[in-house]
């Protein structure tokens, strides 16, 4: 994870940056991660179908399992199964310490969702951070996440143009900027 160079030389993919804002978000906030997300995108932006942990999802027969092929059989089979989660007691976070490990609640990539509901918050991004009079994020903020933050000179490649959190890309629709 730590490399031998200076900050903003090199791009290395990584989750742990994802940890330390939800950590962050934490600490500022003394919210545990997954109820500031609730409480400031989720909700004011209705997506109802939505949760960090499979036990807490609404409709889980909407969700779509990953599923990896096995090359001597060549059958597919289920390689990360969710839906067997047992969901969590109704004091099992009573002990824990906001701020203390915002990676608990997956910030870096462990959120559950439907096509329909992701597509209600990547339109709020598209919308300088508003949908329906709802703001989520200033103006500002929302365009400097998506704005190029690191490129590098490779064309064509998936990682060649990164803003906050967003892959940008040109590829498929040229005279686009996607996200």
């Amino acid at each position: 994870i730590w490399g031998d160079w200076k900050p903003g030389d090199h791009w290395m993919y990584s989750n742990i940056g994802a940890i330390i804002c939800g950590t962050i978000i934490e600490k500022v906030t003394n919210i545990r991660f997954d109820q500031y997300i609730k409480q400031n995108i989720f909700e004011p932006l209705e997506m109802k179908n939505v949760a960090f942990s499979y036990s807490n999802f609404n409709k889980s027969h909407e969700l779509a399992n990953l599923y990896e092929k096995n090359k001597d059989t060549n059958e597919y089979k289920v390689s990360i199964d969710d839906v067997r989660q047992s969901g969590y007691s109704k004091t099992y976070w009573d002990q824990y310490i906001i701020g203390n490990h915002g990676g608990l609640f997956e910030p870096q990539g462990g959120l559950r969702t439907t096509a329909v509901e992701l597509s209600k918050f990547l339109r709020a991004h598209m919308l300088n951070g508003s949908l329906n009079g709802q703001q989520i994020l200033e103006q500002k903020t929302s365009k400097f996440m998506t704005s190029i933050q690191w490129s590098r000179e490779e064309n064509n490649h998936f990682f060649s143009k990164m803003g906050l959190g967003f892959h940008i890309s040109h590829d498929f629709l040229p005279r686009y900027k996607e996200m």
